[in-house]
């Protein structure tokens, strides 16, 4: 079961501080052959630190970022950095600032975002630095659906526009700048409990269809007690609306397997009612650009129809998660990088 809420001024630091508990703040931006997913983390649910740390470890004790950069198809430069130190603070005019180290985002009084960027000092031969302001294309008040469920999804901006520039450096010396001008994407999660006591997996995608729609899915499959759950929602800039259809119907089909085992569906088929006509649409996963043993990410195309009209989009981010690799020692060793602890 998962709590959803949606609509900018839903975005806020939750001050979970239950042991497992987590929050994550996500943003992205796909220009082209190129794209950045930014995540900033309080409790990192996925680290193998804070895992092996329960049931004692807090997630103040756990904090990080993830900085994925992507070209032509592949990564071409990244960062996880795990630390004990992360500055956050909001207030009741609407900002917010979470930051770890020298990068992290500020949410302005006016609601759009400024994200800094600068992974140097994390020993890497492969530096990113840069800045993004995030502007909303729409603002909407907050809506709640309750589910009594210890996870929350909060879909904050589904589409905003994004300017800046990001700088990619070996050894010190810049090598190539990329000017930004695109859509982008941002949402929040946190949770009470670790991630692999509520689900099993879960498949997560957003696409920009035209300047008109932008798509977003969640489903997860039904684990133990909690019931499959599938949700769409659909912003529409024209007439500043953002809507949830939770009674939609979901396929999933043509499971691929990566190198660790992974084997999620490439083929995403949706049917819902969208002001009382049917809405579907077709995502295809057909580009892998990040591959690991608990997780993957895609490029996806999808061919929508909505309101009877065919729209058909590149400009799509998916993922999928598995959960219970997380539990395993042997994935948790492989994927350990090294933890910058700092005395308070």
């Amino acid at each position: 079961m998962m709590n959803i809420r949606f609509g900018t001024d839903g975005d806020y630091t939750s001050h979970i501080d239950s042991s497992g508990g987590y929050e994550w703040w996500y943003f992205d931006v796909k220009q082209q052959d190129f794209a950045c997913t930014i995540i900033f983390f309080r409790g990192m649910p996925m680290s193998p630190y804070y895992i092996e740390s329960l049931p004692h470890g807090l997630p103040d004790n756990y904090c990080g970022f993830s900085i994925s950069v992507y070209k032509n198809d592949k990564k071409i430069a990244g960062c996880i950095h795990h630390t004990n130190q992360l500055a956050y603070t909001s207030n009741d005019q609407g900002e917010i600032s979470v930051y770890v180290n020298n990068s992290g985002f500020i949410r302005h009084k006016e609601g759009f975002y400024t994200i800094a960027i600068d992974t140097h000092g994390q020993d890497l031969a492969k530096g990113i630095s840069g800045s993004l302001r995030f502007t909303p294309s729409i603002y909407h008040h907050t809506h709640i659906s309750q589910q009594n469920a210890e996870h929350e999804w909060r879909l904050i901006a589904p589409s905003c526009s994004v300017h800046g520039t990001i700088t990619l450096s070996e050894y010190g010396e810049d090598i190539c700048t990329e000017s930004i001008s695109s859509m982008g994407y941002h949402d929040c999660n946190h949770g009470e409990i670790p991630l692999y006591d509520s689900y099993k997996d879960w498949y997560w995608g957003r696409i920009h269809l035209n300047d008109q729609f932008t798509l977003v899915y969640y489903h997860y499959p039904s684990y133990q007690d909690n019931p499959a759950f599938t949700c769409i929602c659909i912003e529409d800039k024209v007439l500043q609306t953002l809507e949830m259809i939770h009674d939609a119907h979901i396929t999933i089909s043509k499971p691929k397997y990566n190198l660790f085992g992974l084997h999620p569906g490439s083929i995403i088929s949706v049917e819902a009612i969208y002001h009382h006509q049917k809405c579907t649409a077709i995502i295809s996963h057909q580009k892998s650009i990040e591959s690991g043993p608990f997780y993957m990410r895609y490029y996806s195309q999808c061919i929508a129809t909505i309101q009877g009209i065919e729209i058909e989009s590149n400009n799509g981010i998916s993922e999928y998660f598995y959960a219970p690799a997380l539990q395993s020692v042997f994935i948790r060793m492989m994927i350990k990088t090294p933890i910058a602890l700092q005395n308070n």
